[in-house]
């Protein structure tokens, strides 16, 4: 190409690199502002770039100045034609659906296998097979994951970008609702600036950017994409460029496990609003506190039930006086061998197998039950025998009911949720131990032998990721920081690492306040926590009349009555819900001709709880939920070039549709009326 030619190319890409920033100032700010520091610090030679973009064979590419490569190993125009005619087609090729095999697709039940982590019983798995398969039986047992010729792609995903070109034209073909766009790379992103005109992508859609971020904050922007459209966000199509490493592919698979529906569906909300409104004017419930106490200095010891807890048990056996000892019901096996009372248990879930976290020992549960407990208003009613009523206090873990509770945070764990409720009452000085969130190399587990999740083993030798066949990625144990060596690693999981999210999201939360958080763990590094090594640790002297103090400070920090402010909610509430039955009954009465129709029709039930100022956020998780489960597996089967809209299939589906969503509302109404 001639120096003419060359000049007038870069006078181009310049210019388009301009007109893309002026779109992200006004479309991502954040965005703009990390492209424009970048920019000025290679202007002015403070950073030294890896890439540039280079001429070569007669085609723009990527150079990598450190391995003396080009990314691209074709023309980008031949490039950009195999990925339209290859990804930018209408069909489940190349999608990641979020549909559960367990439901979608048997038409028998089998009762195995129903037990999380923690050994407790997934009654309401029960529940949804039952109301999916009687969508399924209308509509003869269709196969979720065969592959079919789609109507219209709803999300479009790309892993990486090069020079991005190929972004645009695939978006040109296929027009879906939402994209987005992920490049860990923020000075390659920045090139492909300089080539593809961005504001094409939000034209007629909606596109978010994950350029830059770090691992946790790319994955919550992942998730935010997941959830951002409730009636859209079932299917999502995707193409990774090959310079981009798998485990991008890997992390939208952990957001969408994080996002899933099923992760605490309807029946299991509505199943905490029964047990939560039955309770909370006959116990004593925990209030956010705003008041100072010099009590709330004194050190105190979270115990969980990870390794370093039976590794360090002598140093609580040791320092038993000089701690507030709270623990977690699940450490009492352990604590039980060693004759330590907790002066605080704490129970978070709701299942009936939880009261096998309490020891068989008269002896020691006597001692036990004059010790206070922390308990979710949900908990299994056998749990509160092992307590006195006046030492038992609740907190709402889901939703909240009252006027001043302890804030809703992203906490979902018994860990997290603890972590929450001490620094909300003021609890300025804690540490943390048997919180390790990561494997132990020797046992494959977690967790402490005497917990009933310890046979659950991870085997951390296997790579974080396997791609088989080039379409599958499983996800395996997860790679990272270890908290009391500087350079070192550990391995964590899935699960683990969504609740090391939590914890540092809990922390910032809460970090207008003044307090320190020392990670005692030999496992996994808490982001906002302070590692400390246990022989590091020196404390003064025994707390005197803890037990006294503790009780006198929760009471302060309590209320058994509810205000007139939440009948009048309720009531407003109830008006709204009535509103959506008496829409679903003039509904059914009508006659669908298309599926559209149907479509339109939960449209404005989902944006009438969006413009609606719901007094509750139980109200919009409970029917959104339904409609997640239920009705975006109805969209992706009549999103299908294949199939001819049966009229009396459809009205049998809006039929069932009515029936369903308006139980599962009356029910929820029930039980905020007896409150």
């Amino acid at each position: 190409m001639s120096k003419i030619k060359l000049d007038s190319l870069s006078i181009i890409m310049r210019d388009l690199y301009e007109e893309n920033l002026c779109v992200f100032k006004y479309k991502d700010k954040v965005l703009y502002k990390n492209i424009f520091e970048l920019s000025s610090k290679i202007d002015s030679g403070e950073y030294k770039t890896q890439y540039e973009i280079k001429f070569h064979n007669n085609s723009l590419n990527i150079y990598d100045k450190i391995n003396n490569i080009f990314l691209y190993d074709e023309s980008i125009e031949n490039y950009n034609k195999k990925v339209v005619e290859q990804y930018g087609n209408f069909t489940t090729e190349n999608i990641i659906n979020d549909f559960n095999n367990i439901l979608y697709d048997r038409n028998y039940f089998s009762y195995k296998n129903l037990f999380d982590d923690s050994g407790g019983f997934l009654f309401s798995v029960v529940k949804l097979h039952n109301d999916i398969y009687q969508y399924r039986k209308i509509l003869d047992f269709p196969v979720v994951n065969k592959i079919k010729k789609l109507k219209n792609i709803p999300n479009f995903i790309f892993f990486g970008t090069l020079l991005g070109q190929h972004i645009v034209k695939v978006s040109q073909k296929v027009k879906a609702k939402n994209y987005l766009i992920i490049e860990p790379n923020l000075e390659l992103f920045r090139l492909s600036m300089f080539t593809t005109e961005y504001k094409i992508l939000f034209k007629n859609s909606i596109a978010l950017f994950s350029v830059g971020e770090n691992r946790i904050d790319s994955i919550k922007k992942m998730e935010y994409f997941i959830t951002y459209n409730y009636l859209d966000d079932y299917i999502f199509k995707y193409y990774s460029t090959s310079y981009h490493r798998d485990n991008l592919i890997s992390d939208f698979l952990l957001a969408l496990q994080n996002s899933a529906h099923t992760l605490y569906d309807h029946y299991r909300q509505l199943e905490y609003i029964k047990q939560t409104t039955n309770r909370i004017n006959k116990y004593k419930l925990l209030q956010n506190n705003e008041k100072s106490n010099s009590f709330f200095s004194k050190p105190v010891i979270i115990l969980g039930p990870g390794p370093s807890l039976r590794k360090n048990i002598q140093f609580v056996e040791k320092n038993i006086n000089k701690f507030i000892l709270v623990a977690f019901s699940a450490t009492l096996h352990i604590l039980q061998e060693y004759n330590i009372v907790p002066d605080i248990t704490v129970l978070v879930d709701s299942y009936d197998v939880m009261e096998r976290q309490f020891p068989n020992n008269k002896q020691y549960l006597l001692k036990l039950k004059e010790r206070i407990s922390i308990l979710a208003t949900d908990v299994d009613k056998n749990i509160f025998k092992f307590f006195k009523k006046d030492n038992i206090f609740l907190f709402e873990s889901i939703f909240t009911f009252s006027s001043n509770p302890i804030p809703r945070t992203t906490a979902f764990t018994v860990g997290d949720s603890t972590l929450n409720i001490l620094l909300s009452l003021g609890f300025n000085n804690i540490y943390m131990l048997g919180t390790d969130l990561s494997i132990d190399k020797k046992t494959g587990s977690g967790y402490d032998k005497t917990h009933i999740a310890s046979k659950v083993t991870s085997n951390t030798k296997i790579q974080n990721i396997k791609r088989i066949e080039n379409k599958d990625i499983f996800h395996k144990d997860i790679k990272v920081k270890a908290n009391l060596d500087l350079n070192g690693y550990v391995y964590t999981t899935d699960f683990f690492f969504r609740i090391l999210k939590s914890y540092s999201q809990i922390i910032n939360f809460h970090s207008d306040k003044e307090f320190k958080l020392y990670n005692l763990n030999n496992g996994a590094y808490v982001d906002g926590a302070i590692p400390k090594r246990i022989s590091d640790v020196k404390l003064d002297k025994d707390i005197v009349k803890k037990r006294l103090k503790i009780k006198t400070l929760l009471n302060a920090c309590s209320s058994c009555k509810l205000d007139n402010e939440l009948k009048i909610k309720i009531s407003t509430e109830l008006r709204f819900l009535n509103n959506i039955i008496d829409n679903l009954k003039i509904f059914n009465k009508k006659t669908i001709i298309d599926y559209e129709q149907f479509y339109n029709f939960i449209n404005t039930i989902v944006t009438q709880i969006n413009i609606t100022n719901l007094m509750f956020a139980s109200t919009k998780r409970i029917i959104i939920s339904y409609i997640n489960i239920n009705i975006n597996y109805i969209t992706y089967y009549y999103n299908s070039k294949d199939i001819k809209e049966d009229k009396k299939q459809l009205n049998k589906i809006k039929y069932l549709f009515y029936k369903q969503l308006g139980k599962l509302t009356s029910d929820y109404m029930s039980y905020l009326e007896q409150v």
